[in-house]
Parts: structure tokens; sequence; C-alpha cells
């Protein structure tokens, strides 16, 4: 393999959940009109698991009440990429947002925008982004990533409900990418495998 891309798959990256409002972010939110993002607070919940966000919520609305909401949160890849994820918090009863699944980070507080559209498949949602590099491997790979989200969004029902994804349309997406083959190899690799380890530990949940 290329060892830029060797460096680039591998190697570490900074990468932030956004928690104030910057005039880039401002920006972003403009370009793709998103809902406006307001402050959410981060208290998690003893029985709460990082990445089932929507599991989590609901297990706190049975406990508790409220409601859940989803929609997202807002990372930025240094020198990379500023991007969504789809994400869910809790409403209380008492009308507060509260991120009650564990955050890397450990952050206070965190901006959330909320979108009913991310609640539609449970978090498997294909999420907006805006490049911050003109680096030719970097721009592949994160057109890979973004395919492989579209195809994924496209073959889930519903919760729980994904079907069989063929091999030759993740390969199309890969070589439409610009990938040579041997990265777009590998990383398809690492995808499938992950598929299966989260349909064997969370199924029939979705992770988000």
């Amino acid at each position: 393999m290329d060892a830029e891309y060797q460096k680039l798959i591998s190697g570490p990256r900074r990468a932030g959940l956004l928690r104030t409002m910057t005039p880039r972010l401002r920006a972003f939110i403009g370009e793709h009109q998103l809902p406006e993002p307001r402050f959410v607070i981060c208290r998690p919940l003893p029985f709460c698991e990082p990445k089932r966000c929507f599991a989590n919520v609901d297990q706190q609305v049975r406990r508790a009440g409220g409601s859940a909401v989803a929609g997202w949160l807002f990372w930025e890849i240094e020198n990379t990429v500023l991007e969504t994820e789809a994400h869910c918090i809790w409403l209380s009863e008492h009308g507060a947002w509260i991120d009650i699944t564990p955050q890397a980070s450990g952050p206070q507080r965190l901006l959330f925008s909320a979108d009913p559209r991310v609640a539609e498949k449970r978090g498997c949602t294909t999420g907006y982004e805006t490049l911050l590099t003109n680096n030719q491997k970097v721009l592949a790979l994160q057109k890979f990533t973004r395919s492989l989200a579209r195809i994924r969004e496209e073959h889930t029902q519903g919760f729980g409900e994904a079907t069989f994804i063929p091999i030759q349309l993740l390969w199309k997406s890969a070589r439409d990418s610009g990938l040579p083959e041997d990265v777009a190899g590998f990383l398809l690799q690492k995808y499938v495998s992950w598929e299966r380890a989260m349909e064997q530990k969370y199924r029939p949940e979705q992770v988000a």
C-alpha cells in the first residue's frame, strides 16, 4: 500500500466534537441549511453505553418519561473535514435537553441540531460534510466513506432491518472514489468486519 495512504488510514488524526459556535461552523450550518443548533447538557447515565444513543434514550424514556430527540452532533477532523454525526438525546419531562450517552472527551455540553430526518432510520442516516483539504488522497478516502454511508442508508428500511449489501456494489463505490485497489480492498475488509461485529453485538438494535 502507498505509504501516504497507510499513514492516512492508520495514523492518528486530531478530531473533536464541537462545543462552541465558531464562524466556520456557522458557515457550515448555512451551507447545508441545517436546523439551528442549541446547547445540550452532557450527563451520561450509568446504564448507557457509548455509540448506542438511540437504545440508551429508549431505556431512559421507559425509566423516567420524557421523549427522544434525534439530530446531529458536529465533528471537526483537523485539516480534513467538518461533518455531522447522527445522534439521539433525551428530552426530560421538564424540558431539559440532555445527552445521556457517554462521549470520549467527557464534555460538559455540546452543540446539537435537532432534525427529524435522523429518526427515520434510527441514525443510519448520511450526514453532511465540508472538506477542509485539497489533498487528493484524503478526498478519495472521504468520498469512499460518504459513499458507504449512502449505500448503508439506502439498504436500511428501518430500525434493525438492514438488508444484504452486494459486495459488487461496495467495490464499485471504491473504484468510483478513485482509490487504488489495494487500499479499497483493505478498507472494504475493515468495513465488512465492522458490520458483522455490530450485527452480533447489537442486533436487533441500531448503533448510533
